[in-house]
């Protein structure tokens, strides 16, 4: 069958990552070549320059070879040289988005592993705290993967999905608490009148689960492998012991998981683990507490109830007012941070689904929300093929839904006295035969049942009743909440030569967005026309501080007395606006009316900055 909404989702995860297909009204996470609903986000070259993902990579990253294996890049998404991994045998050098792009690829493949169908659009979720150099680079990960289609899915939103998406419940909070292996999200959602809306966000893209694996290593198993042997200068970051604190970080993290799980003691224990400065072996031994495991997490519990406070208090909401506490993540296996948040928020915990498959099965059910473009609905169509343009929402809450569109007929067909009509594939209610006109073109309603994802077979009949072959053959609608416009993750503006910045998209505001009016400003300095030195910066800057040095610069606007034809006074008028899509892109633009030219600037995808 010939997708008309893109139905896959991808959580692209600091330490897994999830794809998942919506199926009905559900979603089903797709297993990997081992069966596992999750691949570790890890990459390992080996000595032949074969590239592997998965679980392989992430235990030679760890137990053996990490001078050629990579693992928790996505907390470098978006730096440039900083970010960049040298696998030491190939001397390959890889930017955080191209390994991504692996995992991507890995996930892609096992979807054609299983059904034997081609991805080339998902939706991908990116933290809610993520600024737009993260974002931006998500997005080229999935372009160097092949998706040529990949809108992006704030992770809370897709929780709240995979939980609401048929709650008929209405006017209410969920708080979700999204505490996964490298960051983390608190979000206020509200569902009301069909509708899932984000009213409030925090994160720290740099808070997660890692911190406490590294935290057993660093507070509890190294000490206790230095007390008891001779291990000189044995401590994270040393060259000489890489490998070796990539063992215990292996081992700690499988203790941490059984001893959460149980609430029991969990021996670790490592044979072979290195030799001491004497020449001896040192087989390793240390018995990992809930009373370790509890004080390890503590001041990560602890600042991440802190963004929950704050991001309830932003709006007046209390634990109280919340019909539910959604757990996404790893960390929320954690039975401190479930204690922790409930004893601060007071209110109904929900875990029943998988927290670790949770936002991908969410994103799953958002990308049946969305339509196919229109290009990979007729990619490799035959010539000849009666084709269909199809005009509708997916998912909404009425139960009769417009559909409209047009027909188009092959190369030298006729289309007058034609007829189009949509059955429902399971009870065989039928619209009746709307008549198309010379422009092919239609506008009926179809009828939908609750709880249920209805498919409807398009038939089309030529002038003497006889049923041609259309593409697409059938379209889906379900009964359900709708997304609203997600919110801006972050403020974004340009800086002011006194030091200010100027907002020009404020933090929450619906997108996509565009500035109203045009911001008023007035040039700093004067431009000589075809002077290449001479040189006009405007930069754009993302964040809350009204001091533009506080913000995170993500790119600037440059007007060069070069690629203008007349001078440019001092103290010109410049009218600056600003759109941002639903996935965080962003187009500046500056109109200068005494040149009565514009300039505008799409973020360069590498180097986050722009000019003209």
């Amino acid at each position: 069958m010939q997708r008309t909404t893109i139905d896959f989702g991808i959580d692209l995860g600091t330490t897994n990552s999830t794809i998942a297909v919506v199926k009905g009204t559900e979603a089903e996470v797709i297993p990997n070549k081992i069966g596992s609903a999750i691949t570790p986000s890890a990459v390992w070259i080996d000595k032949r320059g074969n590239l592997h993902v998965g679980q392989e990579a992430k235990e030679r990253a760890l137990n053996s070879d990490p001078q050629n294996a990579d693992l928790e890049f996505k907390l470098r998404m978006g730096l440039d040289a900083e970010g960049k991994k040298v696998f030491a045998r190939s001397r390959r050098e890889m930017l955080p988005e191209d390994l991504s792009a692996e995992v991507l690829k890995s996930l892609k493949m096992d979807v054609q592993t299983n059904s034997g169908e081609e991805v080339l659009a998902a939706v991908i979720t990116v933290p809610a705290a993520f600024e737009l150099p993260q974002t931006q680079a998500t997005q080229r990960a999935a372009e160097r993967a092949g998706f040529t289609h990949c809108p992006l899915l704030q992770e809370p939103v897709a929780a709240s999905l995979t939980y609401g998406f048929q709650n008929e419940s209405d006017n209410i909070y969920w708080f979700v608490y999204d505490f996964g292996g490298g960051t983390f999200d608190a979000a206020l959602m509200c569902l009301r009148d069909g509708l899932i809306q984000v009213v409030n966000h925090n994160g720290d893209n740099h808070l997660g689960g890692k911190l406490i694996d590294w935290d057993i290593v660093t507070k509890r198993l190294i000490p206790a492998a230095t007390s008891e042997f001779n291990l000189p200068d044995f401590r994270r970051g040393n060259p000489k012991w890489q490998n070796v604190i990539g063992r215990l970080k292996f081992a700690a993290e499988k203790a941490k998981i059984e001893v959460c799980r149980t609430q029991a003691a969990s021996e670790i224990w490592i044979e072979d683990l290195c030799e001491d400065a004497n020449g001896n072996m040192v087989d390793f031994a240390y018995t990992l507490t809930p009373t370790d495991m509890e004080r390890v997490s503590q001041p990560y519990i602890e600042q991440s109830l802190g963004l929950c406070r704050k991001t309830l208090a932003d709006k007046g909401i209390s634990g109280s007012n919340l019909e539910r506490i959604l757990m996404v993540g790893g960390s929320t296996l954690n039975p401190w941070v479930r204690d922790a948040v409930q004893a601060e928020l007071g209110s109904k915990i929900e875990s029943s689904l998988d927290p670790v498959t949770l936002v991908a099965r969410g994103a799953a059910i958002f990308a049946g929300t969305q339509n196919m473009p229109e290009d990979l609905v007729h990619r490799n169509i035959p010539t000849g093929t009666w084709k269909i343009k199809l005009e509708h929402e997916p998912v909404d809450n009425v139960a009769d839904p417009d559909i409209g569109g047009k027909v188009i007929a092959p190369a030298g067909q006729n289309i007058d006295a034609y007829t189009i009509e949509f059955v429902d594939i399971k009870t065989r209610w039928r619209s009746g035969r709307i008549t198309l006109g010379t422009s092919g073109a239609f506008l009926t309603q179809l009828y939908a049942e609750k709880k249920r994802r209805c498919e409807y077979q398009i038939e089309l009949y030529d002038a003497t009743g006889n049923r041609v072959p259309i593409l697409p053959e059938q379209v889906s609608y379900t009964i359900g909440p709708s997304v609203m416009n997600p919110p801006a993750p972050h403020s974004i503006g340009v800086g002011m030569s006194d030091g200010r910045v100027d907002v020009l998209i404020k933090k929450g505001t619906p997108l996509p967005a565009k500035t109203p009016v045009p911001s008023d400003h007035s040039s700093t300095i004067s431009l000589r026309a075809g002077q290449a030195e001479d040189v006009l910066r405007i930069t754009v800057l993302e964040g809350e501080n009204q001091r533009a040095d506080r913000n995170h610069r993500i790119g600037y606007l440059e007007i060069s007395g070069k690629k203008i034809k007349r001078d440019l006074p001092l103290g010109s008028d410049i009218e600056i606006t600003m759109n941002m899509d639903e996935s965080q892109n962003v187009q500046v633009q500056a109109f200068v009316p005494v040149l009565d030219e514009e300039f505008e600037i799409k973020f360069d995808t590498k180097m986050m900055r722009g000019s003209v």
